[in-house]
């Protein structure tokens, strides 16, 4: 088979695979498309955390059960499945407790397993992986839109562990995909306003089509003033930072209002960051993160996106065959063509 392989940072290749083998418990998938997220830059770069080198990444996918491991029951060779990528060791207390992103044992293989991190993902002509991680696609979702099921399934972790209220107020920092898709479910879970800030306006037309209720651009619009105009008593009830860029995290805590909570979405591969910390005490201040999908979130975002009520299709603005993964990556590395998500179909 052929697949992405990156030996060490920055140091990355198309090459011939033996196709791999489904084990015990797994399930061989014919991967038909894998999407960018911004984690596999960072990969790329050598600024993930928790990378096992070397290996294929690829960690948004969907594709064809082609045949199965000892033991597996639950799909059948022809089934459309979509995945997520965390394969916790099912005995530490993180893991016990339902906290599987997090597991205890990341990086311990064979006990913890992370797609495209630590084990082979998914921009290759196939990946097995533990059936657990699989859930059926709709017939009428393309495999291009399943990949963005596990970016949504983050959105959702981390807006429910915030705690999004009845008529909050949210402001979002970043129209990518997973800002695109906090934003909806943002709505989706009742926040009375949402807000969009992100520096190019294409991102942010983008952001109107699919409901935003107020967007401006960085750098350009007065963000506390037109906040304040619009009603926003105090500062947002919720800042989102969803751009892994590190100077808006303290952006995101200097906004919020007294009281108000903070959702670390991005991450930023720095090692420092410029905060203004005084307030998460003297305002009690409440900030949270997330760690991917988790909380069978990805089966929740497909039957979310079944209901009609979030879009996800026109978030993935490039399509590119796995034969042209660097060009797909410099279109990704560098929002050309206003590029948002770029997808590889496989």
């Amino acid at each position: 088979m052929r697949a992405v392989f990156v030996e060490k940072p920055h140091e990355y290749e198309l090459i011939d695979m033996p196709e791999p083998e489904p084990g015990p418990g797994e399930v061989l998938v014919r991967v038909k498309a894998c999407s960018f997220c911004g984690s596999d830059i960072h990969l790329i770069e050598g600024k993930m955390p928790g990378v096992v080198y070397p290996l294929v990444p690829g960690h948004e996918w969907t594709g064809e059960v082609i045949s199965l491991g000892e033991g597996v029951d639950e799909f059948a060779p022809g089934d459309r499945v979509a995945t997520e990528s965390h394969a916790g060791c099912g005995r530490c207390r993180n893991c016990v407790r339902g906290f599987y992103t997090i597991c205890e044992n990341y990086g311990r293989r064979p006990l913890h397993r992370q797609i495209g991190m630590t084990v082979n993902g998914g921009f290759a002509h196939f990946c097995a992986v533990p059936v657990k991680l699989l859930h059926r696609l709709p017939e009428g979702m393309p495999y291009t839109t399943g990949t963005l099921m596990t970016t949504a399934g983050t959105a959702i972790v981390g807006l429910e562990r915030c705690g999004v209220e009845t008529g909050d107020r949210v402001l979002i920092y970043g129209a990518g995909a997973i800002g695109l898709l906090t934003m909806q479910f943002a709505r989706f879970l009742g926040a009375g306003d949402v807000c969009t800030v992100d520096t190019v306006p294409s991102r942010l037309e983008l952001a109107q089509r699919l409901g935003a209720d107020l967007t401006l651009q960085a750098g350009k619009d007065d963000i506390e003033v037109a906040l304040a105009e619009r009603g926003w008593k105090g500062g947002p009830d919720l800042t989102v930072e969803a751009t892994g860029v590190s100077a808006l995290q303290g952006e995101c805590i200097r906004m919020v209002r007294r009281g108000g909570r903070v959702l670390l979405l991005g991450i930023t591969g720095d090692k420092t960051t410029t905060a203004p910390l005084d307030r998460i005490p003297l305002d009690q201040i409440t900030i949270y993160g997330v760690r991917g999908e988790g909380d069978y979130s990805v089966e929740r975002a497909i039957r979310a996106y079944e209901s009609g009520r979030i879009d996800s299709g026109p978030i993935n603005s490039h399509v590119f065959g796995l034969e042209e993964f660097k060009s797909a990556f410099e279109v990704f590395r560098q929002k050309k063509e206003n590029a948002v998500k770029v997808v590889l179909e496989c």
